[in-house]
């Protein structure tokens, strides 16, 4: 339909790409709303500025970790919301966004069911009906895919996938990414610890112990923020501190972490190094930032409660996490100013050509994705 009313292929895949960010960035303000009882203004501002800035996923990821993306933090954002208004309508939705981020990408199908067992946990009896009904709906999307892939690999097609014996590889766990700086952006393919790799390999080598200081500083403030809110939300039940969109919003993004690292690792210890990006190379799947993009509400909710509740914190530290957020702010901007420098020349001077690999994708790896291709090439 867009392509019908654009008339052009390229300004149809953008104008997909602005609606997915739209509803992306509608559905992050809509859950950081939802948590304003534990979440002051300038802290859900700053959440909000910062991943649309600094840690945009307009350039940090593919336009298919968009599309799953966006429709997860839709079904997330419809999550919280059936903790304080339980309709049927509202979870039949909820559960229809879980399904199509599941569309997208493999890699979301084992957190279709996250918002159900989340309700379940919180809501005890009065939000069963409502975590059956989420489940069936995501459910029915996924089996749907499931019973495609099938009845293509029937007719001929080649089974999708490498064509790997499932082993023990234990040492692939030391492969893991240092994935809570990459999802502040600060690491990555676009970020400017990104561009280490093409200077010098060395020099990305030597960056690596402080980049793996900051994750775990990120991780480990995020974790405090976590715990805290949970002993605060289990000791009060009232809406004015710790309400029933805060309680969801813990276990949710609690389970969410536990099921993406747990994936990622059981995939990694079972399947032999692969040749990707290149045959010299020994890729596994811990080592893949995007693959850890679900863990963004995480961190970013994690961190806002962690700010908003360690009051210990003196006035001097204070300053100097200011100082240097404000500096990696300036630094991850980078790319940014990259990708718009890349839309204008694409899309409104037209002096270069798209490249498939980051300027469009999204109807074609959709398409791929539902059916698998031939050549066994890599779209989970």
């Amino acid at each position: 339909m867009i392509l019908a009313l654009l008339g052009d292929f390229y300004s149809a895949v953008m104008a997909l790409d602005l609606l997915l960010l739209l509803i992306l960035f509608a559905s992050w303000w809509w859950i950081t709303y939802q948590l304003r009882s534990t979440l002051s203004f300038w802290t859900r501002a700053g959440l909000i500025g910062w991943w649309f800035v600094v840690a945009s996923p307009a350039w940090h990821i593919g336009p298919n970790d968009i599309f799953s993306l966006a429709f997860f933090l839709l079904g997330t954002a419809l999550t919280l919301r059936v903790a304080t208004n339980p309709t049927t309508v509202v979870s039949i939705l909820a559960g229809l966004a879980y399904g199509l981020a599941a569309v997208g990408r493999y890699a979301y199908w084992p957190l279709i069911a996250v918002g159900p067992a989340a309700l379940l946990w919180v809501g005890r009896r009065r939000l069963t009906s409502h975590s059956l009904i989420q489940g069936v709906c995501s459910g029915v999307i996924v089996i749907g895919i499931y019973l495609r892939n099938q009845l293509v690999r029937g007719k001929g097609a080649q089974e999708y996938g490498y064509d790997v014996i499932p082993g023990f590889f234990p040492e692939h766990l030391l492969e893991i990414a240092p994935f809570p700086v990459s999802l502040v952006g600060i690491y990555g393919a676009f970020a400017p610890g990104g561009f280490l790799r093409s200077i010098s390999a060395s020099l990305e080598r030597a960056f690596q112990p402080l980049l793996w200081l900051v994750a775990l500083l990120l991780a480990a403030g995020a974790t405090w923020g976590f715990v805290s809110m949970f002993r605060e939300a289990s000791q009060d039940n009232s809406e004015a501190s710790a309400g029933p969109p805060t309680r969801l919003a813990v276990v949710h993004c609690g389970l969410t972490s536990l099921l993406t690292v747990g994936m990622l690792a059981y995939l990694s210890v079972r399947s032999p190094p692969q040749g990707y990006p290149t045959p010299d190379d020994a890729w596994v799947y811990l080592a893949e930032t995007r693959y850890y993009v679900p863990l963004a509400m995480a961190l970013f909710v994690g961190m806002g409660w962690f700010l908003e509740r360690a009051r210990s914190i003196g006035g001097r530290l204070r300053l100097m996490i200011s100082a240097g957020l404000v500096l990696v702010g300036v630094l991850a901007s980078g790319p940014a100013v990259l990708r718009a420098k890349r839309f204008v020349e694409i899309h409104v001077l037209r002096v270069a050509q798209p490249s498939r690999a980051l300027d469009l994708g999204l109807p074609d790896l959709l398409a791929a994705q539902l059916c698998p291709p031939a050549d066994g090439s890599r779209l989970i």
